[in-house]
């Protein structure tokens, strides 16, 4: 039986897997039966496959259908080495009535699992994954139950300093049977396994992956799976998933799910900070706004200086004015200033005197997805963010709704 790890929003999940073999080519596909999931939270449908053509490059197309009526919900196209064909799947998301379904797997582990988010009641019913690559099409005949139920309180938040440390609750009702097997902490987005404990006899635990950053400080047996985080980074903002899992020999699996958001400000030993957003998502063609807010220890003083905005990736300088304060000695007030760029108009939306330096990016295109930095350099200080915030463009083809032909 394959291990899988199912990230939820703050859910019960109890899970049987099924492997589906067909003989006749070598092909195998493990679901999960059931998920369970609350209402405006999200949840990972997996699904992994294995094939006889282990050295192969795979390419080809990821599907998800929901009910017996076979409405598709899902699909990409994994163009392979040369991009011919499109877009990586990992960069694919679709909406559908407010709900987004994004892929998380990962072709080249022949992982095809996808999440879903902001959850509702109708989105309630059986699902089912399907592969069909350059070797050949292949799914399930099981189908995964998802079950969406009421809310059952607010997602915790954390909050800590850079280099300092900050604990993440993961509180929980234990089971009887079948026997606690793993812990594994999950980063939300970008979806990723950061830390994983493993039951050892006499009720020790092992750490799996993740490093000396994370520690165990509850005891799983007692229902208490909560770490310690050392040495906080600003890139450590983000949502986590606490997952634990029960599992025994007889193809049983039993998932509890617990989900953290954890707030990472800059380290303020000389009185500042600064606040951005980890992730924007806007449409192709549209508009979005970059926040940037920061505060310093000389609160009566009158600000002048630079904003200043980067695009990380190719470290371009994309926006840049010099507030010249009450005399306007030194230009026009940034609440005036405009700058274009291949199309793409720039403009200042925020207030220095609110200590606001957010621009908003007009006429958005393809190319304008990446990471940004704010920076400000002030007359009492120079500050920047430490992280960038991550702007997704979203195409056409990713927002509409798909339908089986």
């Amino acid at each position: 039986m394959r291990s899988l790890y199912v990230c939820l929003s703050a859910v019960l999940l109890s899970v049987s897997v099924r492997g589906h073999t067909d003989s006749a080519n070598g092909w195998s596909i493990t679901i999960a039966d059931g998920v369970r999931a609350e209402e405006g939270g999200s949840a990972v449908l997996p699904c992994s496959f294995t094939h006889p053509d282990t050295n192969l490059t795979l390419t080809g197309s990821i599907l998800w259908y929901k009910g017996k009526s076979r409405a598709l919900i899902f699909k990409c196209t994994d163009p392979g080495p040369d991009h011919s064909q499109g877009e990586l799947c990992e960069n694919v998301i679709m909406r559908d009535g407010g709900n987004r379904f994004r892929f998380v797997g990962n072709l080249s582990n022949k992982d095809a699992s996808i999440m879903m988010e902001g959850l509702s009641r109708e989105d309630a019913g059986s699902y089912r994954c399907r592969v069909e690559l350059n070797i050949g099409k292949c799914q399930p005949r099981y189908r995964t139950r998802l079950k969406v139920e009421d809310v059952q309180g607010d997602l915790s938040v954390v909050s800590g300093t850079e280099g300092d440390s900050v604990t993440l609750p993961c509180i929980f009702e234990t089971r009887s049977y079948p026997p606690l097997t793993t812990v594994t902490w999950m980063r939300k987005e970008p979806y990723q396994h950061i830390v994983t404990f493993t039951a050892q006899s006499q009720g020790t635990w092992t750490t799996g992956r993740g490093g000396n950053r994370y520690e165990l400080i509850g005891n799983p047996g007692e229902g208490n799976a909560s770490i310690r985080i050392n040495q906080l980074r600003l890139r450590d903002n983000h949502t986590y998933l606490c997952l634990v899992e029960y599992r025994s020999r007889v193809n049983l699996l039993y998932l509890i799910q617990k989900e953290t958001r954890l707030q990472v400000h800059a380290d303020s030993a000389n009185g500042w900070s600064m606040t951005i957003a980890d992730e924007v998502r806007a449409e192709e063609g549209g508009t979005a706004v970059l926040p940037c807010s920061f505060t310093h220890p000389d609160t009566n003083l009158t600000l002048t200086g630079s904003i200043l905005w980067y695009k990380e990736e190719t470290r371009a300088l994309i926006f840049k004015w010099t507030v010249p304060g009450p005399d306007h000695s030194q230009g026009e007030l940034c609440e005036n200033v405009i700058q274009w760029d291949g199309g793409n108009r720039f403009r200042f939306v925020g207030n220095l005197s609110n200590k606001d330096a957010s621009i908003m990016m007009e006429g958005l295109s393809q190319e304008d997805g990446g990471s940004y930095r704010c920076r400000v350099e002030l007359n009492i200080d120079k500050f920047g963010s430490g992280k960038g915030t991550r702007l997704k463009v979203e195409g056409e083809e990713q927002r509409s709704d798909v339908s089986l032909p």
